[in-house]
């Protein structure tokens, strides 16, 4: 079991190492998920992972965002210096970095950022077949879906216990980016979240009151009386989050969980008092016993309610090393003086675990002609390790009166200090090794008899986009209703999505994806059936039915939003076409490429992508290529629902699904309106303020050769549904005009003209 402790500063990373971490993860100064901290440099980075290793503690690095094509060069030559320094691991989003790791810094083991949004086993197996070494879970998980996972998981599972709480699944988020360009996926999340909304009715009315302003903003993680459970549930590594935090707060929290840990779990009235002590906006252990309601929010304020505990241990920048010599997390060791006269003198240093090593020097040991070398004197020599992770703690020397010089003693006690610190490094490599290597083996076992997931299925089996590339687009409309089918295909669609995050409470019944198939047929247009965003791994038994009806009902394609859904697809036997959806966050060619090897026969490309990125892409992909051009982009999806909370009964048990009665909204200090949803699962869906509307750019979208322009229709009319599809066929047949470039209207182009921070 590991304690993994953040560090944004080198404060902070000794903070963490004398608190207690067996783990540190740290951003370098780039392709990092907390750009706005201090993080490290190269060379920093060095000095860090050394002292670490030294100390037996592992470092990883975040490269946990998505990255561009322009950025892959420099990405490479990064990680190959995150490799030469011996980094231990990486914490990896994009599954391009993944594989660009693999490629040219094999020696860097892979974990799954929690932005890949696992939340259930079939995504930790994937993920496993894709070469990660350890999966950090959603932090929705509860503590019976955690227990599940790490029972059958190969790789290691990492947990978050304590610090910040995002109110969207992690990697789902795009309200921070359509906003205001700032996107957690790269790591410059504003945090629009712990902003002030009002909950309106459908009458414009608002649902809580004025004092409870802060109706998003979560409370804090605080796992620390659950841990002994956690630790029997196996879980491999206990993560706190606060690379932005100071480092008095790594101090104190750090502590606090090493104490708990080194007591089996057991927590204390001392460590909870301690932990309230730092900075926090409360504390919430919701998602772990499965209760989401309104008491994991901070209405009525978002900010700090803890209090400053001691020096904040900011202060002149400093190296790691020079700060060390006041660091009280130091190794013991017992000095050998020896020698005789006319000899060459030895010095034995033995650590309490028994590791020593011995040095001579290039020196014959004479005896004093007047004042011999005094303990004290020597003991001051070899105790000059102020900037090293030992101390002197005994000296044993010859009562002989011998003249020991300085000189002699001072390089004695280098030579030995570094053949020491090789013995250190080496054995945290070796026991690294032997840990990964076990796990390693785990994985290869599992999945030593099954077939790839490209073998599943002929990418172009029954595929009409086959030809598409370099002619006009299809329209594509996804639909989420029965009954918006045939009105949609009649203003001329000319492929159908369908299924996935259906945006209202009532589940559908299994026969309505035979029924769409076969409409579809009818028209003779393609119809692909979609995976929700979210399924949690105690949701599996109750969807499979549903996948095995999609599956049943033989459409075109199947739309995977998690690629975790290949294990499930695969496992009953499934042999057709699969496509790629927009939550996979394919941002660059890498990617592209990495999921037609997996055997996808089309992809929906990440929307923060812009015009010019899309365009690269498909020059360097045979992959068609899809985008969504129109509708009410979702911007969160939550297993939070802001409408039980406060127009409900304040909790999801027993709900009396105010959703169904009424429609939702947020509204901002700027007063935009931000449409609600809740999905069959009680998840609260978050869309866009303003319509995305591209039909004035449709030459420019057809420059680029996408291959397929997709309408987000869901939940709108029957006539919005004619008049937008039939626009879109139209301008692209011919036989409507472009319409204006109006930038004054209220809609947005989202991230095609603007890129992301």
């Amino acid at each position: 079991m590991e304690l993994l402790a953040p560090a944004g500063t080198s404060e902070n990373f000794l903070a963490a190492l004398e608190a207690g971490a067996d783990a540190i993860y740290l951003g370098g100064k780039v392709f990092n998920a907390r750009a706005n901290a201090a993080n490290f440099d190269i060379e920093e980075l060095e000095q860090a992972v050394r002292l670490a290793h030294l100390l037996n503690v592992s470092v990883f690095v975040t490269v946990n965002i998505l990255v561009g094509d322009t950025e892959l060069a420099d990405l490479k030559a990064y990680l190959q210096e995150l490799e030469r320094i011996h980094v231990d691991a990486i914490i990896v989003q994009d599954l391009a970095v993944a594989q660009l790791a693999k490629e040219v810094a094999p020696k860097l083991h892979l974990h799954a950022s929690t932005q890949l949004t696992a939340t259930n086993l079939g995504t930790v197996r994937f993920l496993e077949r894709m070469g990660f070494t350890r999966v950090v879970l959603a932090r929705e998980m509860s503590l019976a879906e955690i227990q599940h996972i790490c029972k059958e998981a190969k790789a290691e599972i990492e947990v978050f216990v304590h610090g910040a709480l995002c109110v969207c699944y992690s990697g789902q988020c795009l309200m921070s980016s359509f906003i205001g360009g700032r996107s957690g996926n790269r790591g410059a999340c504003a945090q629009p979240c712990r902003l002030p909304y009002e909950l309106l009715n459908s009458k414009g009315e608002a649902v809580n009151g004025a004092d409870e302003a802060y109706i998003m903003s979560p409370k804090d993680l605080n796992y620390s009386e659950h841990m002994s459970e956690l630790m029997a549930a196996g879980v491999a590594s206990f993560k706190v989050e606060g690379r932005m935090k100071k480092a008095s707060y790594v101090r104190e929290v750090i502590g606090s969980y090493r104490t708990i840990i080194d007591r089996a779990g057991k927590s204390t009235k001392k460590e909870q008092a301690r932990l309230k002590e730092g900075f926090n906006r409360g504390f919430s252990t919701a998602y772990l016993e499965n209760r989401s309601s309104r008491e994991m929010i901070t209405a009525v304020a978002p900010g700090n309610r803890g209090k400053r505990i001691g020096p904040s241990g900011e202060g002149p920048k400093k190296t790691v090393w020079q700060n060390l010599q006041d660091f009280g997390r130091k190794y013991d060791v017992h000095a050998y003086l020896d020698g005789v006269e006319g000899a060459a003198p030895q010095l034995t240093l033995l650590l309490e675990d028994g590791k020593s090593v011995t040095v001579s020097a290039d020196y014959v040991v004479q005896r004093a002609q007047k004042v011999p070398t005094s303990r004290e004197k020597v003991s001051e020599q070899l105790g000059r390790l102020g900037t090293t992770v030992f101390r002197l703690a005994s000296l044993y020397m010859p009562e002989e009166p011998y003249m020991w010089p300085s000189s002699v003693l001072n390089q004695m006690r280098r030579d030995g200090i570094a053949q020491l610190e090789e013995l250190l490094l080496a054995q945290h490599e070796t026991e690294m090794a032997n840990t990964l290597q076990r796990v390693e083996i785990a994985i290869q076992q599992a999945f030593h008899n099954r077939p790839s997931y490209a073998t599943m299925t002929n990418s172009k089996a029954n595929s009409p986009l086959s030809s598409t590339k370099g002619g006009a687009p299809f329209v594509a409309v996804q639909l989420d209703e029965e009954w918006q089918i045939e009105p949609a295909i009649q203003a001329g669609a000319q492929k159908i999505v369908f299924g996935g995050d259906r945006l209202q409470r009532t589940p559908y019944d299994l026969g309505v994806y035979g029924r769409v198939v076969a409409l579809c047929n009818s028209y003779e247009v393609p119809c692909v059936l979609v995976t929700p965003r979210i399924v949690r791994d105690s949701e599996v038994i109750e969807y499979l039915p549903t996948l095995k009806a999609m599956i049943e009902a033989k459409p075109d394609a199947i739309s995977i939003h998690f690629l975790g859904a290949l294990e499930w697809l695969q496992t009953l036997g499934y042999t057709g076409a699969i496509e790629g959806d927009s939550s996979l966050q394919l941002f660059n060619k890498e990617a592209v490429q990495q999921v037609a090897q997996l055997g996808l026969r089309s992809v929906v490309l990440s929307q923060e992508a812009t015009l010019k990125q899309i365009s690269s892409i498909i020059k360097q992909t045979e992959l068609p290529i899809e985008c969504i051009v129109h509708g009410l982009t979702e911007l969160m999806i939550s297993e939070y629902c802001v409408i039980s909370s406060f127009a409900g009964i304040g909790k999801k048990e027993g709900c009396p699904a105010p959703c169904l009665k009424d429609s939702y909204a947020l509204k901002d200090r700027l007063g935009e309106q931000f449409p609600l949803r809740t999905d069959p699962y009680c998840r609260m869906h978050i869309m866009n303020s303003r319509m995305l509307d591209m039909r004035a750019y449709i030459p420019d979208l057809m420059k680029r050769n996408i291959a397929i322009l997709r309408i987000d229709g869901r939940q709108q009319s029957k006539a919005w549904l004619q008049t937008t599809v039939a626009t879109y066929v139209g301008i692209l047949q011919g036989t409507l005009p472009v319409p204006p470039k109006n930038e004054d209207m209220p809609v947005t182009r989202g991230h095609y003209f603007k890129g992301i921070f």
